[in-house]
Protein backbone atom coordinates (compact mmCIF):
# COMPACT_ATOMS: atom_id res chain seq x y z
CA UNK A 1 0.00 0.00 0.00
CA UNK A 2 1.15 3.53 -0.77
CA UNK A 3 2.75 5.01 2.39
CA UNK A 4 0.51 8.10 2.21
CA UNK A 5 -2.62 5.95 2.00
CA UNK A 6 -1.33 3.84 4.89
CA UNK A 7 -0.70 6.95 6.98
CA UNK A 8 -4.19 8.27 6.23
CA UNK A 9 -5.74 4.91 7.01
CA UNK A 10 -3.86 4.73 10.31
CA UNK A 11 -4.98 8.26 11.20
CA UNK A 12 -8.61 7.36 10.45
CA UNK A 13 -8.44 4.18 12.53
CA UNK A 14 -6.71 5.88 15.47
CA UNK A 15 -9.24 8.72 15.44
CA UNK A 16 -12.11 6.25 15.27
CA UNK A 17 -10.81 4.19 18.18
CA UNK A 18 -10.27 7.33 20.23
CA UNK A 19 -13.85 8.51 19.55
CA UNK A 20 -15.34 5.02 19.97
CA UNK A 21 -13.75 4.69 23.40
CA UNK A 22 -15.90 7.59 24.60
CA UNK A 23 -18.98 7.54 22.36
CA UNK A 24 -21.51 5.08 21.03
CA UNK A 25 -21.02 4.28 17.36
CA UNK A 26 -24.31 6.00 16.47
CA UNK A 27 -23.03 9.31 17.86
CA UNK A 28 -19.78 9.41 15.87
CA UNK A 29 -19.93 11.64 12.81
CA UNK A 30 -17.64 11.56 9.80
CA UNK A 31 -17.04 15.28 10.32
CA UNK A 32 -15.62 14.88 13.84
CA UNK A 33 -13.69 11.75 12.88
CA UNK A 34 -12.12 13.49 9.88
CA UNK A 35 -11.26 16.53 11.97
CA UNK A 36 -9.59 14.40 14.65
CA UNK A 37 -7.72 12.41 11.97
CA UNK A 38 -6.50 15.62 10.30
CA UNK A 39 -8.17 14.85 6.98
CA UNK A 40 -11.20 16.14 5.13
CA UNK A 41 -14.48 14.25 4.83
CA UNK A 42 -13.89 13.46 1.16
CA UNK A 43 -10.68 11.65 2.09
CA UNK A 44 -12.54 9.57 4.64
CA UNK A 45 -15.07 8.56 1.97
CA UNK A 46 -12.24 7.40 -0.31
CA UNK A 47 -11.52 4.73 2.31
CA UNK A 48 -14.92 3.91 3.86
CA UNK A 49 -18.59 4.25 3.04
CA UNK A 50 -19.43 5.42 6.55
CA UNK A 51 -18.45 4.93 10.19
CA UNK A 52 -20.45 1.69 10.30
CA UNK A 53 -18.36 0.16 7.53
CA UNK A 54 -15.19 1.31 9.30
CA UNK A 55 -16.41 -0.23 12.55
CA UNK A 56 -17.33 -3.50 10.83
CA UNK A 57 -13.92 -3.63 9.12
CA UNK A 58 -12.10 -3.13 12.42
CA UNK A 59 -14.31 -5.69 14.17
CA UNK A 60 -13.63 -8.24 11.43
CA UNK A 61 -9.87 -7.61 11.57
CA UNK A 62 -9.91 -7.99 15.35
CA UNK A 63 -11.86 -11.25 15.19
CA UNK A 64 -9.44 -12.55 12.53
CA UNK A 65 -6.54 -11.59 14.76
CA UNK A 66 -8.08 -13.51 17.68
CA UNK A 67 -8.66 -16.55 15.51
CA UNK A 68 -5.14 -16.45 14.09
CA UNK A 69 -3.77 -16.35 17.66
CA UNK A 70 -5.43 -19.70 18.42
CA UNK A 71 -2.52 -21.94 17.57
CA UNK A 72 -4.48 -25.19 17.59
CA UNK A 73 -8.19 -24.78 16.72
CA UNK A 74 -8.28 -28.52 16.04
CA UNK A 75 -7.88 -28.99 19.80
CA UNK A 76 -11.60 -28.29 19.98
CA UNK A 77 -11.86 -31.98 19.10
CA UNK A 78 -8.70 -33.35 20.66
CA UNK A 79 -7.90 -31.26 23.77
CA UNK A 80 -10.81 -28.95 24.56
CA UNK A 81 -9.25 -27.62 27.77
CA UNK A 82 -6.23 -26.40 25.81
CA UNK A 83 -8.53 -25.05 23.09
CA UNK A 84 -10.45 -22.96 25.66
CA UNK A 85 -7.20 -21.67 27.17
CA UNK A 86 -5.89 -20.66 23.74
CA UNK A 87 -9.20 -18.99 22.89
CA UNK A 88 -9.15 -16.93 26.07
CA UNK A 89 -5.50 -15.99 25.69
CA UNK A 90 -6.26 -14.82 22.14
CA UNK A 91 -9.23 -12.77 23.37
CA UNK A 92 -7.21 -11.24 26.21
CA UNK A 93 -4.46 -10.40 23.74
CA UNK A 94 -6.75 -7.87 22.10
CA UNK A 95 -7.27 -6.09 25.44
CA UNK A 96 -8.73 -2.60 25.36
CA UNK A 97 -9.43 -2.71 21.63
CA UNK A 98 -12.06 -5.41 22.21
CA UNK A 99 -13.75 -3.34 24.90
CA UNK A 100 -13.75 -0.35 22.57
CA UNK A 101 -15.13 -2.16 19.52
CA UNK A 102 -17.42 -4.52 21.46
CA UNK A 103 -18.57 -2.69 24.59
CA UNK A 104 -20.66 -4.60 27.13
CA UNK A 105 -23.89 -4.17 25.19
CA UNK A 106 -22.20 -5.64 22.09
CA UNK A 107 -20.47 -8.59 23.76
CA UNK A 108 -23.05 -10.94 22.26
CA UNK A 109 -21.92 -9.81 18.81
CA UNK A 110 -18.30 -10.60 19.72
CA UNK A 111 -19.25 -14.12 20.81
CA UNK A 112 -21.36 -14.55 17.64
CA UNK A 113 -18.47 -13.50 15.40
CA UNK A 114 -16.00 -15.74 17.25
CA UNK A 115 -18.31 -18.71 16.83
CA UNK A 116 -18.78 -18.02 13.11
CA UNK A 117 -15.02 -17.70 12.65
CA UNK A 118 -14.29 -20.94 14.47
CA UNK A 119 -16.97 -22.81 12.50
CA UNK A 120 -15.46 -21.53 9.28
CA UNK A 121 -11.94 -22.51 10.35
CA UNK A 122 -12.99 -26.02 11.36
CA UNK A 123 -14.82 -26.42 8.03
CA UNK A 124 -11.58 -25.55 6.22
CA UNK A 125 -9.49 -27.78 8.47
CA UNK A 126 -11.85 -30.75 7.93
CA UNK A 127 -13.35 -30.10 4.48
CA UNK A 128 -15.01 -33.52 4.18
CA UNK A 129 -16.72 -33.52 7.54
CA UNK A 130 -20.40 -32.92 8.01
CA UNK A 131 -20.98 -31.09 11.24
CA UNK A 132 -23.67 -32.55 13.43
CA UNK A 133 -26.10 -30.76 15.67
CA UNK A 134 -24.18 -32.17 18.64
CA UNK A 135 -20.91 -30.67 17.33
CA UNK A 136 -22.53 -27.32 16.54
CA UNK A 137 -24.17 -27.09 19.96
CA UNK A 138 -20.99 -28.19 21.73
CA UNK A 139 -18.88 -25.56 20.00
CA UNK A 140 -21.49 -22.87 20.66
CA UNK A 141 -21.72 -23.89 24.30
CA UNK A 142 -17.95 -23.85 24.70
CA UNK A 143 -17.53 -20.45 23.03
CA UNK A 144 -20.51 -18.66 24.57
CA UNK A 145 -20.37 -20.42 27.91
CA UNK A 146 -16.67 -19.95 28.51
CA UNK A 147 -16.67 -16.37 27.19
CA UNK A 148 -19.59 -15.18 29.29
CA UNK A 149 -18.51 -17.14 32.37
CA UNK A 150 -15.09 -15.54 32.08
CA UNK A 151 -16.64 -12.10 31.58
CA UNK A 152 -18.82 -12.51 34.67
CA UNK A 153 -15.93 -13.71 36.82
CA UNK A 154 -13.08 -11.47 35.67
CA UNK A 155 -12.11 -10.87 39.27
CA UNK A 156 -10.73 -14.45 39.41
CA UNK A 157 -9.37 -15.02 35.88
CA UNK A 158 -7.08 -18.01 36.46
CA UNK A 159 -9.65 -19.95 38.46
CA UNK A 160 -12.44 -19.14 36.01
CA UNK A 161 -10.34 -20.21 33.05
CA UNK A 162 -9.43 -23.44 34.81
CA UNK A 163 -13.09 -24.23 35.55
CA UNK A 164 -14.25 -23.42 32.01
CA UNK A 165 -11.44 -25.56 30.59
CA UNK A 166 -12.44 -28.48 32.85
CA UNK A 167 -16.10 -28.13 31.89
CA UNK A 168 -15.16 -28.06 28.20
CA UNK A 169 -13.11 -31.22 28.67
CA UNK A 170 -16.09 -32.96 30.30
CA UNK A 171 -18.49 -31.86 27.59
CA UNK A 172 -16.14 -32.97 24.86
CA UNK A 173 -15.51 -36.36 26.51
CA UNK A 174 -18.93 -37.38 25.18
CA UNK A 175 -17.92 -36.31 21.72
CA UNK A 176 -16.95 -38.54 18.82
CA UNK A 177 -13.53 -38.26 17.16
CA UNK A 178 -13.28 -35.86 14.21
CA UNK A 179 -12.67 -37.11 10.70
CA UNK A 180 -9.12 -37.30 9.42
CA UNK A 181 -7.58 -34.12 8.03
CA UNK A 182 -7.41 -34.00 4.27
Amino acid sequence: MDPRKQKTQTSIINAFIQLRAHKPLEKITVRELAQLAGINKATFYLHYEDVYQLSHTLETQTIQSILSDIRHPEYFFQQPAVFIQELHCAILGQGALLHTLFPDHHSQMLADRLLEGLQSYLAKLYPGRQSSLKEDVTLAYMVYGSYFAYTLHQDRPEETLKVTAEISELIQSHYQEPPEET
